[in-house]
């Protein structure tokens, strides 16, 4: 065979070997990591988002100013650099100059022909501002805009409908972006990596006629990964972006996140590094063998008794009183899944200006165990409603089932046949969209810390927030948010926090632990805190 038949043949194995590298969905420069999610997101749009799956995807697909690091501090993402100015009050973002949005070439669709042409995809200032505008505008209805609230006009503009041209963002020209605050605000740069600060291409957004973030090819990304597949009930993949230009190396080909709800399934393949990553529970780990994975525990979640103020009997703080009064549990009838009883509503890992919340904020005013002062607040109770007893339902899910039963029997003996209680058990996102209702009387209730910031976690229970948890509106809680958003303080904060404990709102049991686990044979996942906050950028398989 001669020298150039010989080299056709070298030609022909290296292209078939490239072809079937791609299909496998990897190549020489990296692998597909998979992990499981327990739905297919219903938007992408990243100022609409609220699901952990749906926030998961913006932070690899999407970059705002800032990132999120492995070690859990705000990094440069399209901000290359700012300042201060003395008094705290305005901030000024150099932008990368290289940073671009991934074009598709299905956009042709949506833009028309020679798009590419006509459009600039370079991710500018005016990106920013549009988004911020949305992200605070009451229409769109945004889960974070509490994240911008310190933004000056930002809370107005929410709560009032003020023009979102109000808004103290502006585009000094289209590499400098400066931000003015009604006050300082020592988390900004913390809240500036949230899904609600991620960039949006106004030009994008109006050509999409109201379906932007519904598809593969109404969504526009920014970041280490691109939407290159959304199947419904399926899965979604994530692919490298090569228009990328952060500071970091974008290391994998691939993610894939696939639906899976089955739990055994989700630890055996975790286990045997089908899966490279995953969130399970003590439950799931009990038998495991834990030298087959890289677990990290995470404490943010508070289950408690959730009462509705508006409901026939709860809306006595007396009864909710003496219901909370004889609640009392002990480390002998904890769930054998549960790691301590509750120092608070505001979960344990919850940070202010990046101390720990419960130590800067001081001890709360947990409610304790009183069997005499039960009695006296329930009689009083019953005359205020004229009622001759209560009956109601309690919620929960079926993992926490036999914790009320437990505290039901505390508190018929202690209250008496004048108490009427008996469970209801419903699938945790049926138990969730009855709270947010407000279709319940008293719920047992996973409250989830989806970030850090205990001041957002406590503006979820509010009018105020575009995410009102627990259906409760209170014009005194309210008046307390907002003087603890302008005081910035432990202290405000934990006035907040303490007017739920002492009107019996939320009564607080215990908190419940959580891993995040990776497989043997895959490093450079990190995550920080919360279920959302999972990142591929690093992802490498062990050599």
């Amino acid at each position: 065979m001669d020298m150039k038949k010989i080299l056709s043949v070298i030609i022909a194995i290296s292209v078939i070997i490239a072809v079937f590298s791609s299909c496998s969905g990897k190549s020489k420069n990296g692998e597909t990591f998979i992990m499981p999610v327990s739905s297919t997101p219903e938007s992408l749009d990243p100022q609409i988002a609220s699901s952990d799956v749906e926030r998961l995807i913006i932070a690899n697909c999407f970059e705002g100013l800032f990132r999120l690091s492995s070690d859990g501090k705000p990094e440069n993402g399209v901000a290359t650099s700012y300042t201060v100015s003395p008094d705290g009050l305005t901030y000024t973002f150099k932008l990368r100059e290289d940073s671009k949005w991934h074009v598709l070439s299905g956009y042709e669709k949506i833009l028309g022909e020679d798009f590419e042409k006509k459009y600039d995809f370079r991710v500018t200032a005016k990106d920013f501002v549009f988004a911020f505008r949305r992200a605070v505008d009451s229409k769109t209805a945004s889960n974070q805009a509490a994240n911008l609230f310190s933004i000056k006009n930002a809370r107005n503009i929410n709560l009032n409908n003020t023009s979102p041209s109000a808004l103290g963002v502006r585009a000094i020209d289209d590499f400098t972006l400066e931000i003015t605050l009604d006050y300082p605000d020592s988390n900004l740069l913390y809240n500036l990596t949230s899904e609600a600060a991620m960039p949006c291409n106004e030009a994008f957004w109006n050509a999409t006629k109201g379906k932007y973030g519904l598809s593969v090819t109404y969504t526009l990304c920014n970041g280490p990964f691109y939407l290159s597949e959304w199947n419904d009930d399926q899965n979604v993949r994530m692919t490298r972006n090569d228009d990328y230009s952060g500071e970091n190396e974008v290391k994998p080909y691939s993610v894939r996140l696939i639906v899976n709800n089955d739990e055994e399934d989700i630890k055996e393949k975790v286990l045997s590094a089908t899966y490279d990553a995953a969130f399970l529970s003590d439950a799931q780990l009990k038998d495991a063998d834990v030298s087959l994975i890289t677990k990290m525990p995470f404490e943010n979640t508070v289950c408690s008794l959730i009462f509705n103020c508006s409901d026939t009997y709860f809306s006595s703080l007396k009864i909710r009183k003496a219901v909370c009064l004889c609640s009392g549990m002990d480390t002998n009838t904890l769930p054998v899944n549960i790691s301590s009883l509750a120092s608070g509503i505001v979960p344990p890992f919850c940070t202010f200006s990046g101390e720990n919340y419960r130590v800067a904020a001081g001890k709360a005013n947990l409610t304790e165990y009183n069997e005499k002062n039960a009695k006296k607040y329930f009689e009083k109770g019953l005359k205020e409603i004229e009622a001759d007893s209560v009956k109601f339902n309690v919620l929960c899910s079926e993992e926490y089932e036999e914790t009320i039963r437990t505290l039901i029997q505390s508190w018929q003996k202690v209250l008496g046949i004048k108490l009427v209680a008996s469970v209801d058990v419903r699938e945790t996102n049926e138990l969730k969209n009855l709270v947010r209702n407000g279709e319940y009387s008293l719920a047992f209730y996973p409250l989830e810390a989806t970030e850090q910031d205990a001041k957002n976690f406590l503006f979820s229970f509010s009018t105020l927030s575009g995410n009102n948890l627990l259906n409760f509106s209170d014009k005194k809680y309210d008046s307390l948010l907002n003087a603890a958003a302008e005081k910035s303080t432990a202290s405000a904060l934990a006035e907040c926090e303490n007017y739920l404990l002492d009107n019996a709102v939320i009564y607080p049991v215990f908190n419940s632990n959580s891993y995040f686990v990776t497989a043997a044979d895959s490093e450079g996942i990190y995550f920080r805190s919360n279920k959302h906050n999972v990142f591929f950028i690093n992802a490498e398989r062990k050599k």
